[in-house]
């Protein structure tokens, strides 16, 4: 009798439990999580590297919730929130990141979560905000106060965990520590990996080098005037190279992986050279030298004798100012016949 009926309560828990995964709607309500207001935001220290867990399960909105960043996961703004503590000012990367959950028997790929620092003051109300993915890469002084808000991208409501880390940045992170180059040619090894993107950097952006990524800089003042060829090689790297006045920046070219450059003597350049997505990585960056072809002017054009013909290139020509054809570099040749002549001119090659 006592056997029988302790199979039937086995029986009735299993029966049970596939009920509650089966049928839509029977889980029991809970309580939104502790931290679901910002007023209650659950104090991470940046004392050391740490692992926090965290819940968005019935996180609710405030009426006075900010707006600056978009969570649109659930079509609700139900996001959750954690002050970081720190005396002092501090490079800080978190990671936000959800396990594979299981649901209507299967398991379902992790949710995409997203996160926003707010600056607040000392009455507690938000001054700036940044908008991050599930990666933030922040330098927090340690006079004031943030809060740090993590909501979905995409996906269902789950439990999270952030990763709190300090990465070794680059030494020319910043435009103010940019990596002085003192000869030329140069071809200097560098990194992106754990580079910021920076509020001068966006603000100093030019055309297609709006979202530059992740970057680091250099900086070069030639004694002489110099023929240069910039470029990258190792990685997906793009670069960018200003003028720089006595701290006014001047973007003298768009974003790519090479840029042919007339560098005038005694002034100072910058170049940043920058992961335009992920994580960063490895590159050298080329100040080349190169050997301009001799006609690369227009006022030291080859003559060409009628008939006649001669081999060229164009390769590390520049660009002349005015009309031409193209718009890489040009080389010039001069003709100059002795009386009425019909021409045919030809070029054949790689470049016409």
């Amino acid at each position: 009798m006592t056997k029988a009926r302790i199979r039937f309560y086995v029986m009735s828990g299993v029966l049970s439990l596939l009920a509650t995964m089966i049928v839509p709607g029977t889980a029991v309500a809970q309580a939104p999580p502790p931290n679901d207001e910002r007023g209650a935001a659950e104090v991470i220290d940046l004392g050391v590297p740490s692992q926090v867990t965290g819940t968005l399960v019935d996180a609710t909105t405030a009426v006075d919730d900010p707006t600056g960043c978009r969570f649109p996961g659930n079509g609700e703004r139900n996001t959750v929130w954690y002050l970081l503590s720190t005396v002092e000012a501090v490079d800080v990367r978190i990671e936000a990141s959800q396990a594979m959950t299981f649901a209507g028997l299967s398991w379902q790929p992790p949710a995409q979560l997203a996160m926003a620092l707010h600056r607040v003051d000392i009455e507690g109300d938000i001054v700036g905000t940044r908008c991050f993915g599930a990666t933030a890469d922040m330098l927090l002084t340690g006079t004031d106060m943030y809060l740090l808000e993590v909501g979905l991208q995409s996906g269902s409501p789950s439990e999270f965990v952030l990763d709190v880390s300090f990465p070794v940045r680059p030494v020319n992170d910043e435009i103010a520590a940019a990596q002085q180059i003192d000869v030329l040619p140069a071809e200097i090894s560098g990194t992106t990996a754990f580079a910021r993107v920076l509020d001068d950097e966006e603000l100093h952006a030019a055309g297609s080098c709006d979202s530059m990524g992740r970057s680091v800089w250099y900086r070069v003042t030639p004694e002489e005037a110099a023929d240069v060829r910039i470029a990258t090689a190792g990685g997906d790297q793009q670069l960018r190279v200003l003028r720089d006045d006595s701290a006014v920046l001047t973007d003298l070219t768009g974003c790519g992986s090479q840029h042919d450059l007339d560098l005038t003597a005694g002034t100072t350049y910058l170049i940043e050279v920058a992961t335009p997505f992920g994580p960063g990585g490895e590159f050298t960056l080329q100040v080349l030298t190169p050997m301009r072809p001799v006609n690369d002017d227009a006022a030291d054009a080859t003559e060409l004798g009628v008939p006649g013909c001669v081999d060229g290139t164009s390769e590390f020509a520049t660009a002349e100012s005015g009309p031409t054809c193209g718009s890489g570099g040009d080389v010039w040749y001069r003709v100059a016949p002795t009386e009425t002549t019909d021409l045919r001119l030809t070029a054949s090659g790689s470049v016409g």
